[in-house]
């Protein structure tokens, strides 16, 4: 069911016209501005009625409805939903202050997620000040009750092509606060053209955010924080699924803190010589991780085309390592490049604050460079990095200015032009 914006009292009138001037104002953004006579027509608003107990029917209804813009508007309660699909061309708004909530005892499913939007184009989902989506993360993960998993999603966006996810806290999910990625078919067709920000990602379960397949997508301005349940529990994974799943993203303005796993953590362990990825990741602050700040992985027997960029990162405050690259053999045509990464306090309750793990053929020199970068090491040690590398020189070029209590021994003797310069 559907009503349309009239109050029964002067204070909810008030609210009802602040919440449509609110409305108003973003689709005018979103669209350019007022169209002109010659114009197509502003895009049609319907407004969700409030249904106490569960606001299932009446909220897939108005997304059902064709209406360019479905409104969910404050109420001063909760709205208690089942799992809700995204049509094409629909932008869902959350009113400020709007809470649309999981209902208790459902999502049974592994792979129920509050709001899903698969094989559709054009969707946004957009929150107001203070609006969230949560769900009941500690349900989940009690076995007994629910069945294992880690895909009961926030948001789950799969082979969606232009779509824009801003403003909300994602709370409490049983997997990911929004995750990015591929039909789960044999078509396996990747999310295109999306763009997430302004968003905080609250006690998710495994991520705050995962991006399985996307292509031309942007994720900034947010913040995430207090991940834990099930493995990796990473503030950010960046992890294709299949050889066939494409990776180009740009990340930037990210705060990660105090989440049980990794801030920022890169999986290339299934792709192949045609698998193509690119990742730009800028200005994080990287926070009271549990497990190492960036961490990237591959496999001896995986190989890619692309480069991944980590640049002007600040991390402190890391019971793991700071960076930990593990097993990584990415070949010839892929680069890694650090800069300007400056780490403090780092390596609180490991041997060493710097790892990397090195397998396979010799991917050739320069394929990894460390620049610009700076590590404030406040434990005593005596040495300041670890490695194992295969029968080839690693693929490690660059410096590492440190700051350290430690003994200036060199620490990564086995590394070809790349030098620690100890301050």
């Amino acid at each position: 069911m559907m009503r349309s914006n009239r109050g029964v009292s002067a204070a909810t009138g008030m609210i009802e016209m602040f919440n449509i001037a609110w409305v108003a104002g973003l689709v005018v953004g979103l669209s350019g501005g007022l169209a002109r006579a010659d114009e197509p027509a502003p895009p049609s608003t319907v407004t969700v009625e409030y249904q106490a107990d569960d606001a299932t029917a009446n909220l897939q209804s108005a997304l059902d409805s064709g209406a360019s813009v479905v409104r969910i508007p404050y109420v001063g309660q909760h709205w208690i939903t089942r799992p809700l699909a995204m049509r094409d061309k629909t932008m869902l708004v959350l009113d400020p202050g709007v809470v649309l909530m999981a209902k208790k005892g459902e999502y049974k499913d592994p792979h129920d997620a509050v709001i899903t939007a698969e094989r559709v184009k054009e969707v946004a989902i957009i929150g107001g000040p203070g609006s969230r989506i949560e769900m009941h993360k500690a349900d989940y993960l009690n076995e007994e009750e629910y069945p294992v998993g880690e895909w009961r999603h926030c948001i789950c966006l799969k082979g969606v092509e232009r779509a824009q996810v801003k403003g909300l806290m994602l709370a409490s999910s049983g997997g990911d606060g929004l995750y990015v990625g591929p039909t789960w078919d044999d078509d396996r067709i990747p999310c295109k053209n999306i763009t997430a920000t302004h968003n905080e990602y609250v006690n998710n379960t495994r991520q705050g955010l995962s991006v399985i397949a996307a292509v031309n997508s942007y994720f900034g301005q947010s913040r995430i924080t207090g991940t834990s349940g099930r493995a990796p529990q990473a503030g950010i994974d960046i992890e294709p699924g299949s050889p066939r799943d494409p990776i180009d993203v740009t990340l930037e303005d990210w705060h990660v803190v105090d989440n049980q796993g990794s801030g920022l953590l890169v999986v290339l362990d299934r792709t192949d010589p045609e698998s193509t990825i690119n990742v730009l990741a800028r200005r994080f602050c990287i926070q009271g991780t549990r497990q190492a700040a960036i961490r990237m992985k591959s496999d001896a027997d995986r190989s890619a085309d692309g480069r991944v960029v980590i640049s002007d990162f600040v991390i402190e405050r890391i019971q793991h390592e700071g960076l930990k690259v593990e097993q990584w053999n990415i070949g010839t045509n892929f680069d890694v490049k650090l800069e300007y990464v400056r780490m403090a306090d780092v390596g609180r309750n490991v041997d060493f604050p710097v790892t990397f793990s090195f397998m396979g053929e010799s991917q050739g020199e320069g394929a990894m460079l460390i620049s610009d970068s700076i590590l404030y090491d406040l434990v005593r040690r005596e040495k300041i990095g670890a490695a194992t590398v295969g029968e080839t020189i690693a693929p490690l070029t660059g410096r590492l200015d440190v700051v350290t209590l430690s003994s200036r021994s060199a620490a990564l003797p086995w590394a070809r032009d790349f030098a620690l310069s100890y301050r």
